[in-house]
C-alpha cells in the first residue's frame, strides 16, 4: 500500500495560528502586508513549505531542498548540496556506492537522484549543473505535484507591535566610548490566522517525466506512503519548528477533501478540480478560543461539486478550536495533534 502511486486530486485548507510570534517576516523584520486598504498580514508558502521539510527532514531524512553547511559550517553551493544528497543515497543504499557524479553525468539520471527526495516528489525542484561542453548546463525542472497558495490573515484585526532588545555584549562600534551594549529589536504579531489553499495534482509530475517508460515513472511519481507523511507534516510541521521567532505559531486547522479520480488511456489523472476556498473561511477569536466558520466551504461543495468528492478529512484541536458549519458531506474529524478520531 505504502508504495502504491497516488493518482487521485486532492484539494482542501490549512490554517496556521500566530499569536505573539513572528511566523513569516520580510526582510526588514516586519509582518508581511498585502497592498490593500487594511494591510492584511500574509504568509508565503515557503514559511508553510520550511516547517513541512523540517518535520521531513528529522522523520524521513529525504530532502533535497535544505540549509545544509560545509564541514567547516559554512554555507554551500546548489552543486554541494547535490553531493551531499548523493552521499545521503549512498548510505541508505537508495543508490549504487560506486555512482560517480561529473560533467557527463546524464540529465535523466539526475532528475531521478533528485526525486528520491520527497520535498521534490511533493513541491517540485529547479537544478542547474555544468555540463562537460563549456558554457552548457544540464538544468532539470520539476513541477511540483502538491501547490501551496499564500495565507492570508483572516482575523479582522491585523497588528503587530515592536520590542526593544538589550543585547548582553559590548557594542564594538561605541568601544571606548560611552561603553553602550548593542541595542536591537524585534517585531511580533499580536494575532494572525492564516489560511492557506493546497492543490495535489499528480499530472504535474506524469507530464513532466513522461518521455520515460510507464513502469519507470510510476515508480518517481508521489506514492500513498508520500500521502501519509505530507498529512502529518502538514499537522505537526508549523508547531514542530520552535525556533525564537517562530514559536507561538502553530497547525489549527487542516482539511484534506480527496476527489473521485480515474486514469485517463494517456496515463494522467482526469478529476474536477474546486474552486479556492480560503476566500469563503471566516475566523473569530472568542473567549480564549478560535471560532473557523467554514459555513461558506460546505455550502459551495454541498450545492455543486459533492458527487465528485470521495472523501473529506477534517484535522483540529477540539479543545482550543471550534468548528461551525461543517454539514450535509460526510467529514471525517480527527485531532491535529495525535491524529486520532475526534468523537
Amino acid at each position: 500500500m505504502v508504495n502504491t502511486t497516488y493518482k487521485r486530486f486532492a484539494q482542501g485548507i490549512f490554517i496556521v495560528k500566530a499569536k505573539n510570534t513572528s511566523f513569516n517576516s520580510d526582510f526588514s523584520g516586519l509582518p508581511r502586508r498585502l497592498p490593500d486598504n487594511t494591510g492584511t498580514i500574509y504568509a508565503t508558502d515557503k514559511a508553510l513549505k520550511y516547517c513541512v521539510r523540517k518535520y521531513l527532514e528529522d522523520h524521513n531524512g529525504m530532502v533535497f531542498v535544505w540549509r545544509r553547511n560545509s564541514d567547516e559550517g559554512e554555507p554551500i553551493t546548489l552543486e554541494e548540496n547535490y553531493k551531499m544528497f548523493i552521499d545521503m543515497l549512498k548510505q541508505k543504499d537508495l543508490l549504487d556506492k560506486d555512482y560517480k557524479i561529473d560533467k557527463d553525468e546524464k540529465k535523466t539520471s539526475i532528475l531521478k537522484n533528485l526525486l528520491n527526495g520527497i520535498d521534490v516528489r511533493l513541491f517540485g525542484a529547479t537544478f542547474a549543473k555544468k555540463s562537460k561542453t563549456e558554457g552548457e548546463s544540464k538544468n532539470v525542472s520539476l513541477t511540483g505535484t502538491v501547490q501551496i497558495s499564500y495565507g492570508i490573515n483572516k482575523l479582522d484585526e491585523n497588528l503587530y507591535y515592536n520590542n526593544g532588545i538589550l543585547s548582553p555584549y559590548l557594542d564594538k562600534k561605541e568601544k571606548g566610548k560611552n561603553q553602550q551594549r548593542t541595542l536591537g529589536n524585534e517585531t511580533k504579531t499580536l494575532e494572525a490566522h492564516y489560511v492557506y489553499d493546497f492543490v495535489i495534482n499528480p499530472n504535474n509530475l506524469i507530464d513532466d517525466l513522461s518521455f520515460l517508460e510507464k513502469s519507470e515513472r510510476e515508480k518517481l511519481l508521489l506514492n500513498e506512503g508520500d500521502i501519509k507523511l505530507f498529512k502529518e507534516a502538514m499537522c505537526k510541521g508549523v508547531s514542530y519548528v520552535t525556533s525564537a521567532s517562530k514559536i507561538g505559531s502553530e497547525s489549527e486547522l487542516f482539511m484534506f477533501i480527496e476527489m473521485n479520480s480515474e486514469e485517463s488511456k494517456e496515463d494522467k489523472v482526469k478529476s474536477h478540480i474546486l474552486p479556492l476556498m480560503k476566500d469563503l473561511v471566516k475566523v473569530e477569536s472568542k473567549d480564549g478560543r478560535t471560532v473557523i466558520n467554514l459555513g461558506e466551504v460546505f455550502k459551495s461543495l454541498n450545492d455543486n461539486y459533492k458527487n465528485y468528492i470521495s472523501s473529506v478529512e477534517l484535522y483540529y484541536d477540539d479543545n482550543v478550536t471550534d468548528v461551525v458549519g461543517v454539514d450535509g458531506i460526510t467529514v471525517s474529524k480527527k485531532h491535529i495533534v495525535t491524529l486520532e478520531p475526534i468523537n
